[in-house]
């Protein structure tokens, strides 16, 4: 009997982390605004009450999603057309549950710039074979859409890791 409430307790601490996820790339116009948008997504069709945001560790600092974002993001009823881009701060750091980086070395530039965020940075393809989504800024339209498949591939992985 002790093992399944420690299992139950397990899996309720797993959902915790989902109560506000950051996400997190260089420019925060492509890779991380779609992920956020996605997630928000998914969030509100199953009625669930947390928060995602995105950011950048080169921000583009007051400039909005890239248009192929946009057009992907809009293709699958994500909200991407008020999104702004955003620095990376303490604080965002600070109030994540879950920080997902699109790049391993953004992993690591994370934990180096913020040292509490062990523990709560991992990469987004980690559950595949920690893939990583390469930036398409400034690429043609395909780069996006691979992007776009990458992103909603490895979200839905983590979905499936916290809610089946």
């Amino acid at each position: 009997m002790p093992s399944r409430i420690v299992s139950k307790l397990s899996l309720f601490e797993l959902l915790l982390m989902f109560e506000n996820v950051l996400f997190a790339c260089i420019g925060n116009v492509c890779r991380s605004p779609y992920a956020e948008a996605a997630l928000r997504y998914h969030f509100e069709q199953k009625k669930l009450p947390f928060q995602t945001s995105s950011v950048g560790l080169g921000a583009l600092v007051g400039e909005p999603a890239d248009s192929f974002s946009m057009a992907l993001a809009k293709q699958k009823h994500y909200e991407l057309s008020q999104h702004v881009a955003q620095q990376i701060t303490r604080e965002a750091v600070l109030n994540a549950k879950l920080i997902l980086a699109m790049e391993q070395e953004h992993v690591k530039q994370i934990q180096k710039l913020y040292p509490f965020s062990i523990g709560k940075v991992h990469l987004l393809g980690k559950w595949q074979s920690n893939a990583e989504v390469m930036d398409p800024y400034k690429k043609p339209k395909n780069a996006f859409e691979t992007m776009a498949i990458k992103i909603d591939s490895q979200l839905n992985d983590w979905i499936i890791k916290f809610y089946s």
